[in-house]
Parts: structure tokens; C-alpha cells; sequence
């Protein structure tokens, strides 16, 4: 691989920001190139980089995830079997943190990408274009997700209403929140008519819902979120991303924090486990065992549910890789 121009990309809804570096973050002149994010702006940026000599065996184009509005770009490069990395924009933030120019402009955060590239470049990963069908899984339970909110939302005022006597608002809401319901109940018949269109999805999803606890939405958040089971090496990884796992804060010999889980991570899927975790230290006799012994030697309430977290996570990776149902201990020893 010979790879000596790196390429960032400020990606928005409508413009794409290209600008590009060497190794050294040697910037040329007329480096910078703003056009439409559609395939055809994308093939004249490609044509505008061919212009300068840089040919596409010989660049890294990186670009902070922004949803959807990278997904154009992103199966452009991939057909065009260019190397490219789709980086979350926390990453890049720290990563330069000590080299933050003044202001911020789209032509500047495409330069810091190019930079970030250039820097980390041996420790970058290609990254895979997720298929059609993790794409509207993740598209579905956005939308199922706003839904559920929304119809909290008018539960919450129905009751407000209810006391207050207003008979006629009431009957709205009541309408409001039938039809929610009925669009959440079609989502999620889609959401399952998905997950059974592919049979590698199915089989993981049949696994992890064996494990007390772990139901339709913790099991979806992780096949969509580890690109079933693809994203992540262990389960450990997926606790960071999650923000479950905890670290130890300490320096020299003075300062000695408390080991504790980092507030960054995916805050969804963390409140999404909690409920689990709470589901799980009812019906799961080992976990509820381990909660019990661990609240009467006096632990916090918090550190216990976290760990549960942890070791359902745990759970998951291990009935996926071993490729089999999850088995309770008690069972396993009768």
C-alpha cells in the first residue's frame, strides 16, 4: 500500500468540503474543494483531486460519521475501491486537541480530518459500507424510538388533562396515542419481517433473546450497533462504546480516583441495558444471587446494575460466538 495524500471530508446535508495534505500535513495551494453531496459532485471532486495527480491507489480519504448524509459518499469511494475510514468526530476532536487552529469553518474542519488521517494513518481501518438491510433496521428504530417518546409525551399530558376535567382534549390525545401505538406495532412487525430476511441476523437474534434480560430492543441495539458482531473484537469493546466499562483514574503516587465507567459512550444503549439489567436480577436466579450478595456487603446501587450490564454483555458475545442458545448455570450442572 502506497499511500502518500490524505484526503478529509466535512461532510453536511447538501455540500461536501474536500481538502487534502502529505504525510508532514504539507498543504499545496488550491487544496481545498467545496461541491454538492450527490454523486455528481462527488465524481468532480474525484476528477478535481485527478487534476492535482493524486490517483486514487495512492490516497486515504477520511470523514467524520454524520449519519446519513455520509452514506453517498461513503458507497461512492467503496465502488470506486478507494481506501476510506469513517471516523466518529469525538475521535478527531481529541486527537488534535492541542492542535486546534482559531474559529471553525467547513474548509478548516476538512483540513483537521486530513490532518487526523495523515497522523494516525497506521492505526486507521478501512471501513465497511454496512448492507441495505442494517441501514433501514437502523432507519426503523430511529423512527420507532421518536414514536415511543412521542406517545410518553401524551400518556403523560392524557393524565394532566384527565384531573383537570378537560373531557374534550382528553378524547384527542386518545387518538393521538392510538394511532402511535398502531405505527409503532407496524414498525416493529417490519423491523421483525428484516431481521428474518437475513439468516445470519436471524441466527444472532434467536441467540441473544435467549438471555434473561435481553429482549427486542437490547438485541437489536447490538446486531445494528456491532454490525452483527462484525464492529467489535470482544465484549469488552462494545462496554467502552456503550460507556459500561470501567477504568481506573490514577497518577503517580498522589492522586488515586476512583475506578469508575468514562461519560463518554453511546447513553441509548446504556439506558436500553439498564432496563435489562433490571429485568435480568428478577428472572435470572444467578444474576439476582449476585445483586443480593453484592447489596448486602454494602456496594452502591449503581456500580452493581453496571456490572450486571457487563456481564450481560458478556453473555451476548459469548452465546454469538459459540453460536448457541444461552444455557442457565443451574441447568447447565443438572
Amino acid at each position: 500500500m502506497n499511500v502518500n495524500w490524505f484526503v478529509g471530508v466535512d461532510v453536511s446535508k447538501n455540500t461536501l468540503d474536500f481538502a487534502f495534505c502529505r504525510k508532514n500535513k504539507e498543504v499545496l495551494g488550491d487544496s481545498h474543494f467545496v461541491t454538492e453531496n450527490n454523486k455528481n459532485g462527488i465524481a468532480k471532486a474525484l476528477r478535481w483531486l485527478g487534476s492535482h495527480k493524486i490517483k486514487k491507489q495512492n490516497m486515504w480519504v477520511c470523514m467524520e460519521h454524520t449519519g446519513e448524509y455520509t452514506f453517498e459518499l461513503w458507497k461512492y469511494l467503496e465502488s470506486k475501491q478507494i481506501y476510506c475510514t469513517v471516523v466518529n468526530a469525538v475521535n478527531i476532536k481529541r486527537s488534535l486537541d492541542l492542535e486546534l487552529s482559531r474559529g471553525k469553518t467547513d474548509k478548516v474542519d476538512a483540513y483537521r480530518i486530513a490532518w487526523f488521517c495523515a497522523k494516525n494513518i497506521d492505526e486507521l481501518e478501512l471501513s465497511k459500507m454496512p448492507s441495505e438491510t442494517f441501514l433501514q433496521l437502523k432507519m426503523l428504530c430511529a423512527e420507532r424510538r421518536s414514536y415511543i417518546r412521542q406517545r410518553a409525551s401524551m400518556l403523560s399530558k392524557r393524565t394532566t388533562y384527565h384531573v383537570a376535567n378537560y373531557k374534550e382534549v382528553e378524547e384527542r390525545l386518545q387518538v393521538l396515542i392510538k394511532a402511535l401505538s398502531a405505527s409503532i406495532k407496524a414498525i416493529e412487525k417490519q423491523i421483525m419481517a428484516l431481521i428474518y430476511s437475513d439468516e445470519h441476523i436471524a441466527e444472532n437474534y434467536n441467540y441473544l433473546t435467549s438471555i434473561p434480560g435481553i429482549s427486542f430492543v437490547n438485541a437489536l441495539n447490538a446486531i445494528i450497533y456491532t454490525l452483527n458482531f462484525i464492529a467489535f473484537k470482544n465484549a469488552r469493546q462494545y462496554a467502552c462504546y456503550a460507556g459500561v466499562a470501567p477504568f481506573p483514574y490514577s497518577s503517580g503516587t498522589s492522586t488515586r480516583g476512583k475506578t469508575k465507567v468514562s461519560k463518554l459512550g453511546n447513553s441509548q444503549i446504556k439506558a436500553d441495558l439498564t432496563q435489562a439489567a433490571k429485568c435480568a436480577v428478577i428472572w435470572d436466579p444467578e444474576l439476582r444471587h449476585y445483586y443480593e450478595r453484592k447489596s448486602s456487603e454494602g456496594k452502591d446501587y449503581g456500580k452493581i446494575m453496571n456490572a450486571v450490564k457487563f456481564k450481560l454483555i458478556e453473555r451476548m458475545f459469548a452465546v454469538v460466538l459459540n453460536k448457541r442458545a444461552y444455557v442457565k448455570m443451574a441447568t447447565y450442572l443438572s
